[in-house]
């Protein structure tokens, strides 16, 4: 994914933000993502730094391939039928020849019961991610703590209960090492919880045409065209 890089001074301004957490060095580096990661807070421009963006080209006129990541967040979750989890139908279309890719699901502690486990194994057998979406969903800049230290130990909690879940229930799982933070929302705080208590190693967010609202099909396909680059991850 092209990545943009700023100073960690500059966090407090940016709420959508991709991260790189880099222990092995002396000065942390905190990369931007490549599309609509600039939330501004109050009196923060972000035009100076969208302008620098990479915007997108045409595949066919300069003959290279390009990539996309495919990602889905929440689950897991039943399809309405009740009958089987939205996973399922998601690895099925990933498993026709006019897809053939592999997915990410970034997973809700909270929604991992033993009867998905057969679920999950089939994404890991099938080539798929299982990756880090919190237990609970909280925004995790605003989880409390009596010190500095306890607010990250709580923040921890919200990833590493996930791992510990997938670790004891789902043969062939590990630890996951990517974080799609709720919200899209990180702190200098939240970022050190990760860094120092969970084996996390990077947080991502990516272009998402906000389907929670119940966006229509052809907004979200149009929202893709717009916004879609080389290396993007699509959040769905």
């Amino acid at each position: 994914v092209e990545t943009r890089v700023i100073s960690k001074s500059d966090v407090s301004k940016i709420t959508h933000i991709y991260l790189w957490l880099e222990s092995n060095t002396s000065s942390n580096q905190w990369y931007i993502d490549d599309i609509d990661c600039f939330e501004g807070e109050e009196g923060f421009d972000s035009t100076e730094h969208d302008a620098r963006l990479p915007q997108p080209q045409d595949p066919v006129a300069d003959g290279k391939t390009r990539y996309l990541a495919v990602s889905f967040d929440d689950g897991p979750q039943k399809y309405s039928d009740g009958n089987k989890y939205y996973m399922d139908y998601y690895m099925d279309v990933a498993k026709s020849k006019d897809f053939e890719a592999k997915m990410t699901f970034f997973l809700v502690g909270q929604n991992c019961k033993q009867e998905v486990v057969p679920t999950l194994e089939r994404a890991l057998e099938e080539g798929h991610e299982l990756q880090n979406h919190s237990w609970t969903h909280p925004n995790l800049t605003s989880l409390s703590g009596a010190t500095t230290e306890d607010k990250k130990a709580v923040i921890a909690k919200q990833i590493n209960d996930v791992d510990n879940w997938l670790l004891a229930n789902v043969k062939g799982a590990k630890k996951t090492t990517v974080l799609r933070p709720p919200f899209l929302a990180m702190s200098g705080t939240a970022y050190d919880a990760l860094r120092e208590l969970t084996n996390i190693k990077a947080c991502v967010g990516g272009p998402c045409p906000t389907d929670y609202n119940l966006t229509s099909v052809d907004y979200r396909i149009w929202y893709y065209k717009e916004n879609l680059v080389d290396g993007s991850i699509i959040l769905a």
